[in-house]
């Protein structure tokens, strides 16, 4: 069974990309509409902690369901706000180098999300800057974690499954996936590959190999009658 927080997943389809943050549509066995905000998405042996960013009721004819989306690294999609909930712009220099771990802990405490630290800290040069978030201008955290991967600062980030951690590596080599799941589609010249589950869910995300192959991303889809993954190449 797959569930949000507490709440019976009808039908959920997942997204995990080779770097930034998953995402999710779901579909929920409840009357109520789940509360916007910190949860737990789980699938299988997947647990992906994040937060429910929307919440609305479906329109299906015979009465709707309650229907959410739900991303991982939830804050790092919204402006830096000071404690006044005013956006604030980034400004920092030193005359020995800013450095990398300095700017990653702001973006951390003003985003509210939990962070790894750095395998090495680097200096991002005297000054470094960010602007500030505005409506014709807009400019979130992620827009920041954007520029430092562009720039060679950080070469990548995802958010951790289980612990809903931002890492600052790319997916680790989880080993062979092989035979945790049955392959029922393939389409190299897509480098897809569809693969029908029963519990081992986690065994698929990226940095895993399937036929010899690493995975890149993975689309989860969960439902009542079927549980299975398209997992690809790039």
């Amino acid at each position: 069974m797959s569930t949000l927080g507490t709440a019976r997943i009808l039908v959920a389809d997942v997204q995990v990309p080779p770097s930034g943050a998953w995402f999710a549509t779901v579909s929920l066995d409840s009357s109520t509409l789940p509360a916007l905000g910190a949860t737990v998405l789980t699938i299988g042996d997947l647990q992906l902690p994040g937060a429910i960013i929307r919440a609305d009721w479906d329109d299906a004819p015979n009465g709707g369901r309650p229907i959410a989306t739900v991303r991982g690294g939830a804050g790092w999609r919204l402006p830096m706000l000071d404690k006044a909930g005013k956006p604030i712009a980034g400004s920092y220099a030193s005359a020995s180098g800013v450095k990398l771990s300095t700017v990653l802990a702001d973006l951390a405490r003003l985003t509210g999300e939990t962070v790894a630290p750095l395998a090495a800290d680097l200096s991002l040069g005297v000054s470094f800057s960010w602007p500030a978030h505005a409506p014709l201008a807009p400019f979130h955290g992620e827009d920041v974690l954007a520029d430092l991967v562009a720039r060679g600062f950080l070469s990548t980030w995802r958010i951790a499954p289980f612990t809903g951690r931002t890492e600052w590596t790319a997916w680790p080599a989880l080993g062979a996936a092989d035979g945790r799941g049955r392959i029922t589609d393939r389409a190299r010249d897509r480098g897809r590959r569809t693969v029908g589950l029963d519990v081992a869910v986690a065994a698929f995300l990226p940095g895993a190999t399937l036929e010899g192959v690493t995975i890149a991303r993975t689309l989860i889809h969960a439902s009542a009658s079927e549980l299975h993954a398209e997992v690809y190449e790039t």
